[in-house]
């Protein structure tokens, strides 16, 4: 008998607890229910300043820690979970079986709220700062590998992408070539674009040069993409032996770096900026120039192949469709403005930059201005229409507020990314807003 007590006593102990607890999913359904709904009010308001936090540091470029995404799904999933159980707690009494499964859930996803409750108060948010040149590793959606304003440009997107791609080391340089306002800037941010949300490189880097070269410029850029804010306030030389550091850690770490620089006129020393002949593996240089003979000498110094990608004016009924889409002008409609704009579209050359200046002038105007733009416009000189087509443009600015604070744009270096905040305390200092002083 001892025996058997001794072995039956558990057993009897297990089942009573089990029963126990089935009986209190029934008993007190309705207790745990309000439990839970209690505690995922704690959850949601938890839930809010993390969502707060994510979104001011997303707005402020600052770290997020990896595990608030999923975090925060898991508390929407729960959230789900309480809705659906909270509908069943109005049921009568001798429901039993309703109510067995009510307290039971609820029992669950209390656990799984105390579980998220508790998970919250380990996330670890640093607030640092990332580097507008580091690429996020975290899963992006899928995107499409295209550049879908004009069809004629995809062949050349695709081209300079593929090189991108690559790992051979004699082809790290890659060229956009071509004339003034045929889009290779535009090619390049959408290349940057597809290169970023794709993971093809840890780092880009960027910066305009411009047509009057100013390398501690370009070094500051540099440095700023890399968030290093120890760059030496020293000579060029000094400044570029620190970079050349920074860029052979990268390399070590095989860290794969796209160096893209803008608008290049003149043959630009890749040594200044700490790039060495030949460039550190995992390096690749993407230029934008109007001349493919100075990205030529370029390639030479770093020792690789150049890879010439070349951007074209638009095909004639792209250029056609594209003017049309920004005036509203279709032939059906308007055959008189049409043909005009037909014109004028062959006078830009079919240059993208002209073409939309001069579009957006013609918008809602009547024929006879279609036509004093048209007699404008010089039969056989690109340069010179598109000189005239910026001045159109400008004097089509109507307030004179706008026309004056577009000229002290221009005061402004070249390229340079002028703030709101600095060209509203210009213009009030100097007193072009008219408007407001009264």
């Amino acid at each position: 008998m001892e025996i058997a007590s001794q072995i039956i006593g558990p057993v009897v102990n297990i089942l009573t607890g089990h029963i126990t607890k089935h009986v209190e999913h029934v008993t007190s359904s309705a207790k745990r229910v309000a439990d839970m709904i209690c505690k995922m009010e704690v959850l949601k308001g938890k839930s809010k300043d993390v969502n707060e936090h994510k979104e001011r540091n997303k707005r402020n470029n600052k770290e997020i820690p990896a595990r608030v995404e999923g975090w925060l799904r898991d508390v929407e999933n729960v959230k789900d979970e309480v809705q659906s159980i909270s509908s069943d707690v109005n049921i009568g009494c001798l429901n039993i079986k309703k109510r067995h499964r009510a307290g039971r859930n609820a029992f669950k996803t209390i656990e799984k709220i105390e579980c998220l409750i508790n998970e919250e108060e380990k996330i670890s948010w640093s607030d640092a700062i990332i580097p507008l040149g580091r690429v996020d590793s975290k899963p992006s959606p899928s995107c499409e590998v295209t550049q879908n304003d004009f069809q004629s440009r995809d062949k050349a997107f695709k081209d300079a992408l593929k090189y991108l791609q690559q790992d051979d080391t004699n082809s790290q340089v890659v060229a956009l070539c071509g004339m003034g306002g045929v889009g290779k800037t535009t090619m390049m941010e959408q290349l940057k674009k597809v290169a970023h949300d794709n993971k093809m490189f840890n780092w880009i880097l960027k910066s305009v040069v411009g047509q009057n070269l100013n390398m501690l410029s370009v070094q500051n850029d540099i440095a700023t993409y890399l968030e290093d804010c120890n760059l030496p306030k020293a000579s060029k030389s000094v400044r570029a032996d620190y970079l050349c550091e920074k860029f052979k850690n990268l390399s070590q770490d095989n860290k794969k770096v796209l160096i893209i620089l803008d608008d290049v006129w003149e043959k630009i020393e890749l040594k200044d900026i700490g790039l060495t002949s030949p460039l550190p593996k995992g390096v690749k240089v993407l230029l934008t120039s109007r001349k493919d003979n100075i990205c030529k000498q370029i390639a030479v110094v770093a020792n690789s192949d150049l890879q010439v990608v070349k951007v074209d004016v638009l095909e004639e009924a792209e250029a056609h469709n594209f003017f049309s889409g920004i005036t509203g002008v279709l032939e059906e409609h308007d055959p008189d403005k049409y043909h005009i704009g037909f014109v004028i579209v062959k006078k830009c050359g079919y240059l993208p930059l002209a073409i939309k200046l001069i579009a957006l002038t013609l918008k809602s105007e009547e024929i006879s201005v279609w036509r004093s733009r048209l007699n404008c416009l010089n039969n056989h000189d690109l340069d010179k229409n598109v000189q005239e087509i910026i001045k159109i443009s400008y004097e089509y600015i109507e307030e004179d507020e706008c026309k004056a604070i577009f000229l002290h744009c221009g005061l402004f270096p070249e390229d340079a990314n002028i703030s709101i905040e600095d060209l509203t305390r210009h213009a009030w200092g100097l007193k072009l807003l008219k408007m407001f002083l009264l």
